[in-house]
C-alpha cells in the first residue's frame, strides 16, 4: 500500500510540473513523444492524455485497452471471437501506435490481410467461395448484425471486422422469403449453393416419379413478386396445392371421362395409356407398322375438336411431300403405291418402275442416289420436285466447258464426247476436228495445249477456237530468225514426228551450198552461239557472211 502510495504521490507531482511547464514544452513535446497517433486514437494525442494507455515505468496495460474496447471485453470474457484465443498476448503485439494518422494499426501476418488464419475467429472458411471472397465482401457495415456494434456510434461499421453472425443470413439475403424455418445448411452446402447437392423430393410431401422427376423446379415452383419498386421476388415452394392432376394440368378431354386421369395414364408419360385397357384394333383404325410405336396425341391433339380424326386417306394426317405430282395417276396417287407402313423410306418405286418411266436410268445413272435428281424444294425441306422436262444433260449437270459447246449441247446433248458408264470416259475423235494429231502431238496431254483461261468471265479450259499455228503453243528456239511476215514457217524444217530439221536441206534452202569437206562440217561450227546486250541467244543461222574468212580467217 505504501508503495502505491508512493506511486499516487510521485504522478501527482507530474501532472503539477507538467501543467507548469506546459506553455514552455509545446515544441519539445514533439522530442518526448515517438510519433503522432493513429486516426482513431488522434483525440488522445498530447501529454495529459500518455496515462490513458500508458502505466509510468511499465509497458501497455491491456486493461487499458479494454477499459475503452468494450466491445472486445465483452467477447473475451464470453470466449467466443479472434481475441479470445489470443487473451494471454499484449494488444500492442498487432496493435502498435505513435506512427502517423494514416497509420494501419493492425498487424496482419507477411504484412497481408488476406494471410490472417480466419479459424482462429471461430468461423472456418469452409468451401471455394467463402475461401475465394475478400475481406471486405464480407465485413461491411450491411452485415453486421452484433446490437453493441451497432449502438457505438463512435466505430466505423465500414472499418470494424466485428459484429458479423456466424449464421448464413448474416452475410447473404433470405431468398426464401421466410418459408422455412430450418436452417439453410438442411439444403445447400458451403461448395455448392444448387439445391439439388443435398436436397431430394423425398423429405416433401409430394415425392417426384415418372416425367414429374425431369421437370423443371420452376415449372411448378413459380416467382411471386414482393415488390416493383424495386422488383423483388421469391420462388414459392410451400405451400403448393397438389390435390389431383387437374391442378397443374390441364384436362384435354373436356370432362368427357368420369374416371380419374389414371386410369388411362401414368406418371412415366402423359400420352402413355395403359394399353392392357385400350386395345386399338377394336376401332376402324388398326395401329400397324410405325403407327403403332406414335404418340395418341399425334392423330388424336389434345383438344375436343380433333379427337377422332378422319382416316381415310394418308393425306389426312400425312402432308403430301410430292405437292400433288402423283394426283393424276390412274391409281390415283395412293401413297402405298410406292410406301407403306413400315416406313416412309425405303420407297417400294425400284429400279424396274423407274425404267417404265420417261428417263429410263442408264450407265452410272443407276448408281446415283435419288435425292441428287429429285432434290428438296427450297421453300420446304419435306417436299421433293421432279427434275427438269426437258431431260437434258444440263438439267443436272453443269457443263465445265461454258459455251464453247453450246450448238452441239442443244443439238446432241453430252453424247457426243462422253458416255453415261462415266463422265471421265471421252469418245471425241480429235482427227475429225480441224487439227488431226500426228506424230508426237498424239502423245501430248489434253492440258499442254488446251490451257485453263479466262473466257468471257467464265474460267475454264480453252477448247473452240483455239489456234493452230506453230508459235502459238511453242517457243521459237530461233528467235524470229525464219520468220517470214506474221508466220514462222516451221514445218519448212521440222515435222511432227521429231523436232529435228529432217525436211532442211542445206543446198536447196539455204544461200551457201555445202560442198567437199564442208559437207563433213559440224553444224555448230558454223552456226555459233551468239549474244545480245551480255544476253545470251541461240545459235545464229541467218544471215551469216559467205565468204571464207569470216570462218577461216587470214591464212596469210
Amino acid at each position: 500500500m505504501a508503495t502505491d502510495g508512493y506511486f499516487s504521490m510521485v504522478k501527482i507531482i507530474v501532472d503539477l510540473l507538467l501543467w507548469a511547464i506546459w506553455p514552455c514544452t509545446i515544441s519539445a513535446y514533439a522530442q518526448l513523444s515517438p510519433g503522432a497517433l493513429a486516426k482513431a486514437h488522434a483525440h488522445l494525442e498530447g501529454l495529459s492524455n500518455c496515462t490513458q494507455c500508458h502505466e509510468l515505468g511499465q509497458h501497455i496495460d491491456n486493461m487499458k485497452c479494454l477499459a475503452c474496447h468494450t466491445e472486445i471485453r465483452l467477447r473475451i470474457n464470453d470466449k467466443r471471437g479472434f481475441h479470445a484465443t489470443v487473451r494471454d498476448s499484449n494488444c500492442i503485439t498487432c496493435h502498435s501506435d505513435h506512427n502517423g494518422r494514416a497509420f494501419e494499426m493492425i498487424h496482419w501476418p507477411n504484412g497481408e490481410m488476406g494471410d490472417f488464419n480466419h479459424d482462429l475467429t471461430g468461423f472456418s472458411l469452409q468451401g471455394e467461395k467463402h475461401q475465394a471472397a475478400q475481406c471486405r465482401d464480407c465485413h461491411q457495415s450491411k452485415n453486421v448484425r452484433s446490437g453493441d456494434i451497432l449502438e457505438n456510434k463512435k466505430k466505423s461499421l465500414d472499418h470494424t471486422f466485428l459484429g458479423i453472425d456466424s449464421a448464413c443470413e448474416s452475410c447473404h439475403s433470405d431468398v426464401h422469403n421466410g418459408q422455412f424455418e430450418q436452417t439453410c445448411a438442411v439444403c445447400h452446402d458451403v461448395n455448392e449453393w444448387k439445391v439439388d447437392i443435398k436436397f431430394t423430393h423425398d423429405q416433401a410431401r409430394f415425392r417426384l416419379e415418372g416425367k414429374h422427376v425431369s421437370v423443371g423446379c420452376e415449372k411448378c415452383h413459380a416467382k411471386e413478386i414482393i415488390s416493383n419498386d424495386p422488383l423483388v421476388s421469391f420462388v414459392r415452394f410451400k405451400p403448393v396445392a397438389f390435390d389431383g392432376c387437374e391442378t397443374c394440368h390441364e384436362d384435354v378431354h373436356k370432362g368427357r371421362f368420369e374416371q380419374s386421369c389414371d386410369q388411362c395414364h401414368s406418371s412415366t408419360g402423359w400420352f402413355k395409356s395403359d394399353r392392357r385397357d385400350f386395345d386399338h384394333t377394336l376401332t376402324r383404325f388398326p395401329l400397324v407398322g410405325k403407327h403403332h410405336t406414335i404418340s395418341c396425341a399425334l392423330c388424336h391433339g389434345q383438344n375436343e375438336k380433333i379427337m377422332r380424326p378422319a382416316f381415310g386417306l394418308c393425306s389426312d394426317c400425312h402432308t403430301d411431300v410430292h405437292l400433288g405430282q402423283f394426283a393424276n395417276r390412274l391409281d390415283g396417287g395412293r401413297c402405298d403405291v410406292c410406301h407403306s407402313e413400315s416406313g416412309f423410306l425405303p420407297a417400294r418405286f425400284d429400279l424396274s418402275m423407274h425404267q417404265n418411266g420417261r428417263f429410263p436410268l442408264a450407265g452410272a445413272h443407276q448408281s446415283v442416289p435419288c435425292m441428287m435428281c429429285h432434290k428438296k424444294n427450297d421453300m420446304d425441306v419435306t417436299q421433293f420436285e421432279w427434275p427438269q422436262e426437258g431431260f437434258l444433260c444440263t438439267d443436272c449437270h453443269n457443263t465445265p466447258h461454258g459455251n464453247q459447246f453450246r450448238e452441239q449441247i442443244v443439238q446432241d446433248g453430252c453424247d457426243g464426247c462422253h458416255l453415261v458408264s462415266s463422265w471421265q470416259v471421252v469418245t471425241l475423235d480429235h482427227n475429225a476436228t480441224r487439227f488431226p494429231l500426228i506424230g508426237k502431238h498424239q502423245q501430248a496431254k489434253c492440258e499442254q495445249c488446251h490451257k485453263v483461261e479466262n473466257i468471257q468471265g467464265f474460267v475454264g479450259r480453252r477448247y473452240v477456237p483455239l489456234s493452230m499455228a506453230c508459235e502459238d503453243c511453242h517457243a521459237d528456239p530461233h528467235r524470229g530468225q525464219f520468220v517470214r511476215g506474221d508466220i514462222t514457217a516451221c514445218a519448212r524444217c521440222h515435222i511432227e514426228d521429231s523436232w529435228s530439221p529432217k525436211k532442211f536441206n542445206h543446198n536447196r534452202d539455204a544461200r551457201f551450198s555445202l560442198e567437199g569437206a564442208h559437207e563433213r562440217v559440224d553444224c555448230a561450227l558454223c552456226h555459233k552461239v551468239i549474244s545480245v546486250d551480255e544476253m545470251p541467244r541461240d545459235r545464229q543461222y541467218k544471215p551469216l557472211d559467205m565468204i571464207c574468212a569470216s570462218c577461216h580467217g587470214d591464212q596469210n
